[in-house]
């Protein structure tokens, strides 16, 4: 309903519309129809579909093991708006950087700015909207995450002794790997702590989307975020528990973890061991 005006239209549906838009975006004579419209698309129809709702927090206090199982189903690939929404900023950002990441990257800024004026006050709809934020960072994690390492000099791809061309204007737009791990410091780190449960999974997910890829953050990020994922398997909440669990279980995680920390693999194991227990 929040990105249909009040109007009430399927979650199939809106699964579909988004996959349309993604498709047509790819091509020069249907992206003609949409460019005007990309500040709407990605404001008022993406970002609130990627947010944190009121039927997100029904199931999660009626049934916090069913929202656990839909966090990891496969099937929500294929019906779930919010992975169709996902896909729609993904492709946007692939086809059309040059129009679409200025006005992505402004919407997500507007949402993160209006939660940090909230302060110590508990405005669940400020809570909501950086969810959507969050996730939508999440979902163009890769792509940022890229850019950021080929922008900042670091790319394995890179030749030696090749000349460097100049950036394009996608690429300036973009931040580089210390500005990217900045803005992980300022906007993600904190939410660990935050007293809305859905923000602490939030940023448990956002900061793995990030730190999964090959990108070489200080010691002290990986640090920070290794403790504070590693907190999140003693939460009071079920289904941070069960973001924390899913995040240190994958391989590459562990891998990185205890590469980066060291001595605590066996603690981690331990301490997910007793989670799932």
């Amino acid at each position: 309903r929040r990105a249909t005006q009040g109007a009430f239209v399927s979650d199939q549906v809106l699964y579909q519309v988004f996959g349309f838009i993604a498709e047509a975006a790819q091509h020069a004579i249907t992206y003609k129809v949409i460019k005007p419209h990309l500040q709407f698309l990605v404001h008022d129809v993406v970002l609130p579909v990627l947010s944190f709702s009121q039927e997100d927090q029904h199931l999660w206090e009626s049934d916090p093991d069913e929202f656990i199982r839909r966090q990891g189903a496969c099937e929500t690939m294929f019906s779930d708006p919010r992975s169709a929404a996902g896909d729609l900023l993904r492709s946007f950002v692939t086809y059309r950087g040059r129009d679409s990441l200025s006005i992505i990257m402004a919407s997500i800024s507007t949402d993160l700015e209006a939660y940090s004026r909230m302060g110590d006050k508990v405005d669940m709809q400020a809570c909501c909207k950086k969810d959507g934020a969050l996730n939508a960072l999440e979902n163009i994690a890769e792509q940022l995450a890229i850019a950021a390492v080929e922008k900042s000099g670091k790319s394995k791809r890179s030749k030696k002794g090749k000349k460097s061309k100049k950036p394009s204007a996608v690429e300036n737009q973009l931040p580089d790997v210390n500005a990217l791990q900045q803005m992980l410091v300022n906007v993600v780190l904190p939410e660990f702590k935050s007293q809305c449960a859905f923000l602490r999974l939030r940023a448990c997910s956002t900061f793995e989307a990030f730190i999964s890829e090959n990108i070489e953050f200080s010691q002290e990020v990986f640090g920070a975020a290794f403790v504070a994922t590693k907190a999140c398997l003693s939460d009071s909440e079920l289904p941070v528990i069960g973001e924390g669990v899913r995040e240190t279980r994958r391989e590459k995680n562990i891998h990185i973890w205890s590469d980066e920390v060291g001595g605590t693999l066996a603690q981690l194991h331990l301490s997910i061991l007793s989670a799932l227990n």
